[in-house]
Order: structure tokens, then sequence, then C-alpha cells
């Protein structure tokens, strides 16, 4: 069931500490003095300091260094209506608005997201360089498990950021509903789309460092979407000199969740993916379990008092040990990158060069038997004819398999694409990128050159041809021939 919490709240901070709750402590370090880490807080600053100078409200939110009150039914440059509360996270309040805009042009769809920077930062001058980081960082990150920003922008001294709306539920409100854990067939596809999310910002040298279930949200389709990059740091020791560079430090503002957070993190040192690793794995146990496999302790106090992980049932082996290796609070024992974690959750070694007997023909049987039925018809109904929702989630299904098969997720690709297929059945795409899949195992088994690869091969192509639809299938029966020389 889910542990008791404190709501998991994103404190920012600077050159003093400045969170006090019953169970976290959260530190800064300096830079340039490191050793000015304090690792108490005295009762003068706990008397001083509380959660609700630190976090936002809920409630009403006054514009920074402005008189002017936003709630619902404010409407912002003239032209968004605040109609709903979303949240708050690291860096702004979040409602759901109405783009007067959109609604002048007949827009079938006049609703957006929008993240308003609050009177809790006045004091934080580098509040407004970093939320407009993280509109400029996050419109270059195009991908779908990740939010769409559309636009970052001012009303006197009200900043604020436009983002695409969401239909679901945060993956936080997800796991509650669940209390004891998302079987892995439904947490699998949820799993995997943060990862791909990360690999891809990752790939961009973006990390996250504030990964949390409030930061996830899980649409109404069942995809997930990373959101609020909003302390979203370059990573430095992987730019290069073309990396754009400005004034603003990040480390100067930042901020944490203390039960996602990675130890370096509160040890200040620079941002590596492996961070937003180390929250993946937390995450994908507590959605498989229902609760956070370190009861909540922050991993600072782990180094100093470890804490035992129960195994996960119900899931395979490789699933198993790709999530334990995230959740390693030495740095050095963790998984270091996204991508590594989609390899090793779908069973793929970076070594191995022999795709699984029982994927390899699940694979091919259900893509020739498509080809063999109809190997040179179209669709039925033309996509263009179908209804708009069914139309939204091929090319979500489709753009997700483009996605994984890019990083050799094999059983990911398949599985979007056969769902691409399944809900337009004969859709080229799908067919290409089944094809795709295809052709990647047939050039795998083809460049193996070992007695032993060579022997289990012959026995994976044998099975195959055992199969009605495959038994005359050109492209197998020459693997064989190639194999039995």
């Amino acid at each position: 069931m889910n542990d008791d919490k404190n709501e998991d709240k994103t404190i920012i901070f600077n050159e003093k500490t400045v969170i006090i709750n019953d169970k976290t402590v959260l530190l800064k370090t300096s830079k340039a003095n490191p050793e000015k880490t304090q690792n108490t807080i005295d009762d003068e600053t706990k008397a001083r300091v509380t959660k609700e100078n630190l976090t936002f409200k809920t409630e009403a939110v006054t514009a920074s260094n402005s008189n002017k009150t936003i709630d619902i039914g404010s409407v912002i440059n003239s032209r968004f209506v605040l109609e709903k509360l979303l949240g708050s996270g690291g860096m702004g309040v979040v409602y759901r608005a109405l783009d007067r805009r959109k609604q002048e042009a007949n827009d079938t769809d006049p609703y957006i997201a929008i993240k308003i920077l609050g009177e809790e930062f006045k004091n934080y001058p580098q509040a407004f360089v970093a939320l407009q980081r993280e509109a400029r960082k996050s419109q270059s990150l195009a991908h779908p498990n990740i939010i769409t920003v559309y636009d970052f922008d001012r009303e006197g001294d009200l900043f604020y950021m436009t983002m695409e709306e969401l239909d679901g539920e945060p993956l936080s409100s997800y796991i509650k509903s669940h209390p004891y854990g998302v079987p892995i067939a439904k947490a699998d596809k949820i799993i995997r789309g943060i990862a791909q999310g990360l690999a891809y910002a990752h790939s961009k040298k973006i990390i996250h460092s504030d990964l949390k279930p409030d930061n996830i949200f899980v649409s109404s389709t069942g995809v997930s979407k990373i959101l609020d990059f909003g302390i979203a740091r370059a990573v430095t020791d992987l730019s290069d000199t073309e990396t754009e560079q400005d004034s603003f430090d990040a480390a100067d503002l930042g901020g944490l969740t203390p039960t996602y957070a990675s130890a370096e993190m509160f040890a200040g040192e620079d941002p590596h993916p492996c961070d937003d690793i180390y929250a993946l794995g937390l995450i994908s146990y507590e959605l498989l379990s229902g609760y956070h496999p370190y009861k909540r302790i922050p991993a600072e106090q782990l180094l100093k008092k470890p804490v035992s992980v129960k195994k996960l049932k119900g899931i395979s082996r490789a699933q198993w040990l790709t999530i334990h290796a995230s959740i390693e609070v030495l740095k050095a024992q963790r998984i270091k990158s996204a991508d590594v974690f989609l390899k090793k959750f779908s069973g793929i070694s970076l070594t191995i060069k022999v795709f699984s007997l029982a994927l390899a023909i699940s694979v091919l049987a259900l893509t020739y038997s498509l080809f063999l039925k109809a190997p040179n018809m179209g669709p039925e109904i033309a996509f263009e004819a179908l209804p708009k929702v069914l139309q939204s989630q091929i090319t979500q299904a489709l753009s997700e398999g483009t996605v994984a098969l890019k990083f050799n997720d094999i059983n990911a690709a398949l599985h979007y694409f056969n769902q691409a297929h399944d809900l337009h059945p004969k859709n080229p795409d799908a067919l290409k990128g089944l094809d795709a899949i295809v052709t990647k195992i047939l050039t795998k088994i083809k460049s193996q050159q070992e007695d032993e690869a060579t022997k289990g091969n012959l026995a994976l192509i044998n099975t195959l041809l055992e199969y009605p639809t495959l038994a005359n299938n050109e492209a197998i029966l020459a693997v064989k021939k190639q194999l039995e020389k």
C-alpha cells in the first residue's frame, strides 16, 4: 500500500538551508565553498523557516512584485482565462486556461496549460532566468513523452509559460489509486515512456533534476508525459565549445525533492543523467508496488544507514535487475543512462549478439503473416476518414514505436507498431515499422559467426518455418540456406 508521506514538494533553495519538515533536511552546497555545506539546522532557523513561505500555496497567487492577485477567473494578457488549478511545481503554479485567440479562430481545442511565476520568488531574481531557461530548453524537446511548451511571455512583472493541456492525471494520483501496485502489463508502457523521454532529453544534454510522480502525467490513453524541466540544466561535463553559454549558473538556484533526489544532488555535484535514473528507478518501483522502496528516506541518509529493498514480484528477472540497479544509492553502482535502462529493462544486453528465440519468432510470425495475407493492399478505410480521436491514437502509437526502434527497444517497438496496426489494419506506416523490426532481426542473425550462435539461429529458423504462413517465406528460407553452408 502507499506509505504515509508528507507531500512531495520541490523546494527552492539558495545560499542557506531553507527547508524544514518532520523528516527531511534539504541542503545547499556552495561550489565555491563546499565546506559550508550544513548538516544540521539550529532551533532558531527551525522557528524562522516554514514550508508555507518556501513553496507554492494552492490558493490564489500574487504576481512577483505586483499587486495583481491571480486566481480562477483571472485573465492573463487579455488572452488566457484561468479556469482550473492543476498544481504547483518547482518553478510555478499551473492552471488550465482558455486561450481566447484559439477560441476566436474556432479551434476545436482552445485550452492550454499556463505556468505562472509566483510571489514566493520575489526574493529570488534568478527564478525568472530559470523559468526563461525552462521554456527555451523545453521548446527544444520535441518528444511524445515530454510535454510540449508553446511560449514564454510576460504581462507587466508577471511572467508565465504556456504549454499543451493534457487529459489525464499526475502519476502520483495514479499510484495512489493503485495502492497495491500496477500490473507490469500496464506499468510497462508508463515506465518505458518515462525512460524514452529521459533518453531523448539526455541526448540533448538536458537533465531534469527533479523527476518525481508529481512531474509525470499519465494521459487518458496511457501515455506518460514528463513535465516541469524547471530546474533542468545542461550537462556541464558533456557540453562542447558550441554549446550556448550564458551568465546564469543554474547552481545559484536549486530545487529538489528529497525522497527522489540522488545522494550526489544533496552533495551539490554537477548534474548527471544518473540523477534522473535514480528517480526513474524509485518511480518504477513505486508504480509496481504501491510504495517507495526506501520508505521515503532521502539518499543522503541512506548513505549513512542503508535500507534493504524488497524484491518485486510479477516482473521478469531483467526488469527487476534493471530497477534494482537504478536505485543504487552509490553513483558508481547505478545505471548511468536512460538508454542503458531501456535496453536492460527489455532484456537486451549491450554485448549480446543474438535476439531471443521467443521474441524473434513472435515478431517474424506476426509481421510476415501480415505481409503474406495482403502484400499489396492498403487499409480498407483511409487514415483521413478515421475519427480524429482514433487518428491521434494511431499517430501516438507510430511515434512511440519509431522512438523505441531508434533506441533498439525491440519489445516496445513491436508493441507500439502492432498497436497501430490493430487500430488501423494494414496501416502502411505500421507495416513499415514492423518490417524494419524484421530486417533488424534478420540482419542480426546473418551477422553471426560463432558456431553456437549459428546453431541457435538455425533452430530459430526451423521453428519459424513450422508456421504455415512462413513456410514458403523467401527471406527466411534464404537465411536458412546461408546458415546451413
